[in-house]
């Protein structure tokens, strides 16, 4: 059995400051959210819907969706317009649930990392999709 540290815990061991500093946004910051909400009737596959837009800097870190069975073979991802998937890879939404495990490389991505990413969406895939589909974006800032 180990104990072991993350980068942050050991730079704060050792006094988080010069070369230890850690950065604005992850450590002792207060988390912001956006809420929306989306009505589909016979969205076409391949359709992106809208959720946040969010400041540059901002650092990613929870997307929370929730939404109706939205019919077969209908499938979720979030992502932004350089990325259709950076956060949460596509889905099964063909029954009632929610999604919200975020990929490895989009917890704690700065927005304005690349050009069009500040505008966070969801892509519906593989049928047309009906019901309801909430969202919430949880971020902090640098």
């Amino acid at each position: 059995m180990a104990a072991v540290k993350g980068v942050n815990m050991t730079k704060y061991d050792a006094g988080g400051s010069g070369d230890n500093y850690i950065a604005g946004g992850e450590h002792n910051t207060g988390v912001l959210c956006q809420m929306d909400s989306y009505e589909a009737a016979a969205l076409a596959s391949g359709s992106t819907i809208d959720i946040a837009e969010l400041p540059e800097g901002a650092k990613i870190v929870g997307i929370l969706l929730a939404f109706d069975a939205l019919g077969t073979g209908v499938t979720l991802a979030v992502g932004d317009a350089d990325d259709t998937d950076r956060y949460i890879s596509a889905a099964s939404a063909a029954s009632l649930g929610n999604l919200n495990t975020l990929r490895v490389d989009g917890l704690k991505r700065a927005i304005g990392t690349s050009t069009n990413d500040s505008r966070i969406q969801v892509l519906t895939g593989g049928a047309s999709a009906t019901g309801t589909i909430k969202s919430i974006v949880l971020y902090t800032l640098l």
